[in-house]
C-alpha cells in the first residue's frame, strides 16, 4: 500500500512539475529584463544547472529571492526563476539548463 502511495504522490509532483514548466518555464516567451543584475542572476542559474550544483543552485536561488524582496526583480521574472529552480530541485538539471537559454534568448533584442 505505501508503494502505491509513493507512486501516486510522484505522479503528482510530476503534474506539478509540468504545470509550472507550463506557466513558467519553457515552450513560452519569457519576460525582457532591463535591469543588469537579473541577467547576471540569469547567468548564474544557467551556471548551477550546467553543473548541476545543488550548492550553486540554492546560493542563487537566494540571492533571486533576495532581488526580489527588495523590488530590483519583478514578480514576472521572479515566477520564471522559480519555475527554473524548481526544475533543477527535482532533477531535472537539462531541462532547467534549457529554459534558461530560452529565458537568455529573449533578452537578446
Amino acid at each position: 500500500m505505501q508503494n502505491l502511495f509513493n507512486r501516486t504522490r510522484g505522479r503528482w509532483r510530476l503534474a506539478l512539475l509540468l504545470l509550472l514548466m507550463g506557466l513558467a518555464g519553457c515552450g513560452r516567451s519569457y519576460p525582457e529584463m532591463v535591469d543588469r543584475s537579473g541577467i547576471e542572476l540569469l547567468a548564474a542559474l544557467r551556471t548551477a544547472c550546467n553543473t548541476q550544483s545543488p550548492e550553486r543552485l540554492a546560493r542563487v536561488a537566494e540571492k533571486i529571492a533576495e532581488h526580489h524582496q527588495n523590488g530590483t526583480l519583478n514578480d514576472d521574472h521572479f515566477k520564471a526563476f522559480e519555475a527554473i529552480i524548481a526544475l533543477a530541485e527535482s532533477g531535472e538539471w537539462k531541462q532547467a539548463e534549457e529554459c534558461c537559454f530560452a529565458f537568455q534568448q529573449a533578452q537578446v533584442r
